[in-house]
C-alpha cells in the first residue's frame, strides 16, 4: 500500500499518469470537448429558473445550443412507475389522476412531483434523478 501511495505521489509530481504513462496534459487534451454541462439547483421559488434563463440567454449569444433538462420533466415522464403509491398518499388529498400533470393546479402539481420524486428515489435508488439526467445528456 505504501508503494502505491508513493507511486501516485511521484506520478503527480512528474506530471505522468500512473495508468497510461502519458503526461497529464495529454490525458486532459484527449478528454476535452466543446460541450458544457451546467446544473442549477435551488429551493422552490428561489429564482433558479430565472438564473438558468439568464445563463441560457448568454450562452445563446455565444452561439451555444442549449438542451435544458428539468428534473420535474423527468419525474413527470416516469411518474407512472409510482402512481399506485401516490394514489395511497393521504397527504396529497383528492387528486384528479386522469388530468395531465401539466394541467393540474400548481400547488397540487408541485406536491405530486415532490412525492413522486421521493417515491422514485425510494423505489429505484437515491440517485435515480441524477442517473436519468446523465442519460439525457449522453443521448
Amino acid at each position: 500500500m505504501a508503494k502505491q501511495a508513493t507511486k501516485k505521489k511521484l506520478s503527480t509530481q512528474t506530471g505522468k499518469s500512473v495508468q497510461s504513462g502519458k503526461s497529464m496534459i495529454e490525458v486532459i487534451k484527449r478528454r476535452q470537448t466543446e460541450e458544457l454541462v451546467l446544473a442549477f439547483c435551488g429551493p422552490l421559488g428561489g429564482g433558479t429558473t430565472a438564473v438558468a434563463d439568464e445563463i441560457i440567454g448568454i450562452l445563446k449569444e455565444f452561439k451555444y445550443s442549449v438542451n435544458r433538462i428539468k428534473l420535474s420533466g423527468l419525474i413527470s415522464y416516469h411518474i407512472k412507475k409510482v402512481v399506485p403509491e401516490l394514489k395511497e398518499d393521504q397527504l396529497l388529498g383528492d387528486v384528479n389522476w386522469e388530468m395531465p400533470i401539466e394541467e393540474m393546479d400548481p400547488a397540487v402539481r408541485i406536491a405530486v412531483l415532490q412525492s413522486a420524486g421521493n417515491l422514485l428515489r425510494k423505489k429505484v435508488s437515491n440517485d435515480v434523478l441524477a442517473q436519468l439526467s446523465i442519460k439525457e445528456i449522453a443521448f
